[in-house]
């Protein structure tokens, strides 16, 4: 009977510990499923050698700003925001629309008249960490800030209201909800770039590498934009702000282009002297640059230096008949200056014991300016 008794009482203990571990067990899943996500939030898709990594991801951060922009009106959004319906658009209407009120829509519609659009937000919020606070060893440019968002303090009350928006609508939840939506753009886009080298044929044509190569894809975007951040070394970390591409040249294109940009603008900043004074060349082409938003006459040396390169990019891996179609639709959109400077990239392209690396030719591209200025 003794023995009846214990071999009941312990069978009811192994069935209360049983029950114990399942509890424990779904409450440790639960968290390590939330540790999980914390940990991926900012995990990327990496393409090419270990030494030359291009990281692509969707950066929650730049996600909730583009969300921020969708809910707001103000001019140039068409520009900036995709005008067609999608699966992700019509979530985004159906979760976030209550929230058109919140002050952070009417503050973002309030600066965007001093000029923050198109790369200045983002690069703000790229000098952010995951808890959208400014990084020690990294200073948010004000004096960009005073110049395109109305000063220090309308940035840092916007970057506070982001956090109030982040908090108030639980944004990470509905970002937790599409991590499946984001790994499927990310990795489409990933396996479009891998077959064109992407990355290694623009590090070799530059004759340089930067500190970091990272391509965050936003669903809502409709433009790209091309941001620099000072790393280590003198080195930047290149950002290319990219929508979800669907062609795979446009997109190898997209990409050159835009990392070129931190190449190519900082050169053109040390050479700001000699670069004015070939200026008089704006004149004719001002009015279609000013409506794509290039509104200086450095802007568009950048543009048309950038766009160049490129072109060279798209000559070695996609043809010469690909490259002649694209100089024609770049010179349809008022890049008059782009077949000579096409032209003389040549003149690199077959001295590249003389010039090893881009910057060295740099002055040589100048004097293409100084010829048609003559």
């Amino acid at each position: 009977m003794g023995i009846r008794i214990n071999i009941i009482i312990l069978i009811i203990v192994m069935l209360i510990l049983a029950l114990l571990n399942v509890g424990c067990s779904k409450e440790t899943r639960g968290i390590e499923n939330e540790k999980n996500y914390k940990s991926s939030i900012y995990q990327n898709v990496s393409i090419g050698k270990e030494s030359e990594r291009l990281n692509v991801y969707v950066d929650p951060r730049i996600e909730l700003l583009s969300i921020i922009q969708y809910l707001a009106d103000f001019n140039n959004k068409d520009g900036m925001i995709y005008n067609k319906d999608t699966t992700y658009k019509i979530d985004v209407d159906n979760y976030f629309s209550p929230y058109k009120d919140h002050r952070v829509v009417s503050l973002y519609e309030e600066m965007t008249k001093y000029g923050f659009t198109f790369d200045m937000p983002p690069k703000i919020i790229l000098y952010l960490d995951d808890k959208y606070e400014e990084q020690e060893n990294k200073t948010i440019p004000y004096h960009e800030v005073i110049l395109r968002a109305g000063g220090r303090s309308k940035t840092k009350e916007f970057i506070r209201q982001m956090v109030d928006f982040k908090n108030e609508t639980k944004f990470d939840d509905f970002h937790k909800n599409h991590q499946e939506y984001y790994h499927k753009i990310t990795t489409d886009i990933q396996n479009k770039l891998k077959s064109n080298n992407c990355l290694e044929n623009l590090i070799e044509y530059y004759g340089v590498k930067q500190n970091s190569y990272n391509i965050i894809v936003v669903p809502l975007y409709s433009g790209a934009y091309g941001i620099r951040i000072p790393g280590k070394d003198e080195k930047f970390d290149t950002f290319c702000i990219i929508p979800p591409v669907e062609n795979s040249q446009y997109l190898t294109s997209f990409v050159w282009h835009e990392f070129s940009h931190s190449y190519v603008n900082p050169l053109t900043e040390e050479s700001k002297n000699e670069v004015d004074k070939y200026k008089d060349l704006y004149t004719p082409i001002s009015n279609i640059m000013t409506e794509q938003a290039y509104r200086t006459w450095e802007t568009c040396v950048n543009e048309h230096i950038v766009r160049a390169v490129t072109l060279r990019l798209c000559y070695k891996v996609f043809g010469e008949k690909s490259a002649k179609e694209e100089i024609k639709w770049h010179k349809e959109r008022g890049f008059l200056y782009i077949d000579k400077l096409y032209e003389k990239l040549t003149e690199y392209e077959n001295n590249r014991d003389k010039y090893t690396t881009f910057k060295e030719f740099y002055p040589e591209l100048l004097k293409v300016f100084q010829e048609l200025s003559e």
